[in-house]
């Protein structure tokens, strides 16, 4: 799922300041084995976030987070039913995109002064 969420930063030239990761727990009054095969059953859903020292869009960054959250829960192997999902959150642009974009808003600036670049 982390290199999902890098692939779409990627996309979108962006990187996360924040990382929510969402998972499914067996509910305490569950059986063992689901009813439905592959199924996950009466599940009880936790959710957690972090947030990340500075924005990032690296794979290897993602996954140790995510993994750091899920052995933070404690919860034994066999209790859990399923990860929901990984997503990044406060997201900026690259800063690449920004000194791009800060030079085209200077030379926007420069024209209606009508000054020369």
């Amino acid at each position: 799922m982390c290199e999902e969420l890098h692939k779409r930063l990627m996309n979108e030239r962006a990187k996360g300041r924040q990382l929510t990761m969402k998972i499914m727990r067996r509910a305490a009054d569950a059986p063992l084995d689901p009813p439905k095969h592959l199924g996950h059953g009466k599940c009880d859903t936790f959710n957690k976030s972090l947030v990340l020292g500075v924005a990032t869009d690296d794979k290897d960054v993602l996954a140790r987070e995510a993994i750091s959250i899920l052995h933070g829960w404690g919860f034994s192997p066999g209790e859990l039913r399923g990860l929901v999902g990984v997503q990044a959150f406060l997201i900026l642009p690259e800063q690449q995109f920004l000194s791009k974009k800060r030079q085209h808003v200077s030379c926007l600036f420069r024209d209606d002064l009508g000054l020369s670049p």
